[in-house]
C-alpha cells in the first residue's frame, strides 16, 4: 500500500500534463499525482458513446493502477480534463464555411459540414452529461506558481460560478461553451 494517496488527472495530451502538471503536483504536494493521457479527446473517440465512457475512463485508471501497482482504495480524486468545444451552443450558431478545419469564435463556430458538427455536439454533450452526472470520474506558464495559477483559474473573468452542477448549468447555457470558462477552480476549494 502507498504512503500518499493518489489523485489521477485524465488530459487529451502530453502537453496538458506539461501546462498543468508542475502547478497540479506542486499544490497536491502531500498526495501523488498522475497524469492519464489519451492522445485525443476521449469523447470524440469513434468508439465511445454515453453508454461506454464509464467504461472507457475506468480503462484508463486500471491502466495507471496496474502500471503502478496501486489499489482502487490509493485514490482519491479522479479528474477528468475536457475542453468543452462549443458543444452547447445553439445549432444555429453553427457556420458552413469554407475552412479547412473548425474555426472556434466567442459567439459561433464555423466548419465545412455543419451537421456533422451538430452530431458531434449532441454525441459529445450526451457523454459529457453522464460523466458529470456520475460524480465518480471527476495553459499558462505557472510553474513555481501555484497561487498565482490558482487565482487565474479562481478569477471570475474564467472561473464558471457557482457549485459543480451550477458550473454545468453555466457552460452548457447560450454559447458560454465557446467561451473561456472553467470549474476546474473547484478542484481547490477543498484540498
Amino acid at each position: 500500500m502507498n504512503e500518499k494517496k493518489v489523485i489521477a488527472f485524465i488530459v487529451e495530451g502530453p502537453s496538458d500534463e506539461a501546462a498543468l502538471g508542475s502547478v497540479m503536483k506542486e499544490y497536491f504536494s502531500s498526495n501523488e499525482v498522475r497524469f492519464v493521457a489519451v492522445h485525443g479527446d476521449i469523447t470524440l473517440k469513434d468508439y465511445v458513446s454515453a453508454d461506454n465512457i464509464l467504461v472507457k475512463i475506468n480503462e484508463q485508471i486500471e491502466s495507471v493502477k496496474n502500471k503502478y501497482r496501486y489499489k482502487q482504495n490509493d485514490f482519491i480524486k479522479i479528474i477528468h480534463i475536457v475542453d468543452t468545444d462549443g458543444v452547447y451552443i445553439p445549432d444555429t450558431e453553427i457556420k458552413e464555411a469554407d475552412v479547412e478545419e473548425i474555426q472556434y469564435y466567442v459567439d459561433h463556430i464555423e466548419a465545412k459540414n455543419v451537421s456533422a458538427i451538430i452530431e458531434r455536439n449532441e454525441r459529445k454533450g450526451d457523454i459529457l452529461f453522464k460523466l458529470r452526472r456520475t460524480g465518480k470520474v471527476n495553459a499558462e506558464a505557472y510553474e513555481g506558481k501555484v497561487d498565482e495559477f490558482i487565482m487565474f483559474i479562481s478569477d471570475s473573468a474564467v472561473a464558471a460560478p457557482g457549485t459543480y452542477q451550477k458550473t454545468w448549468d453555466y457552460i452548457e447555457k447560450d454559447t458560454n461553451s465557446l467561451n473561456r470558462h472553467t470549474n476546474m477552480h473547484l478542484i481547490f476549494d477543498e484540498k
